[in-house]
């Protein structure tokens, strides 16, 4: 028995990436379905959060994509970088930078604590997506 029949987990993310496989003839110049590490609605407002290690690069496809998505103006997105190693007694990674497509200069702000001001400005985020719902559209508009 495999590794993937054993563990739930595992099971759901070989039979996600078999069908976003089979699913990738659909889509023009090679381009392939990805996943947003982290996602929240409030009152119509996006938060999208991609999880990095330091030194790790985001992948232009993916940087792209996510640019495209903070240009809309009910998204925020955020890209995190975290410690490559984590803490060895609590397992906590630090952030040791992040940015927000949406925002470029909020990530400035305090370069000596980034936890904090990513946390000032995600809450800052939220008080204003909680305070101004946005109206339902009309959906997709494709068909």
């Amino acid at each position: 028995m495999t590794g993937a029949l054993r563990s739930p987990a595992r099971y759901a993310e070989a039979a996600v990436r078999r069908a976003t496989e089979r699913l990738s003839p659909c889509f023009p110049r090679g381009m392939s379905l990805g996943d947003l590490d982290s996602f929240l609605e409030i009152g119509g407002h996006f938060l999208v959060i991609e999880w990095k290690t330091a030194g790790q690069d985001v992948p232009f496809g993916q940087l792209h994509a996510l640019t495209r998505l903070a240009e809309l103006p009910q998204f925020e997105v955020v890209i995190v970088w975290l410690a490559a190693l984590a803490d060895p007694i609590t397992g906590a990674a630090d952030v040791t930078r992040w940015r927000s497509l949406a925002f470029p200069a909020a990530a400035e702000q305090s370069p000596d604590d980034p936890l904090a001001a990513l946390a000032e400005h995600l809450a800052a985020w939220a008080r204003y997506a909680d305070a101004n719902p946005r109206p339902r559209g009309a959906g997709a508009g494709y068909r």
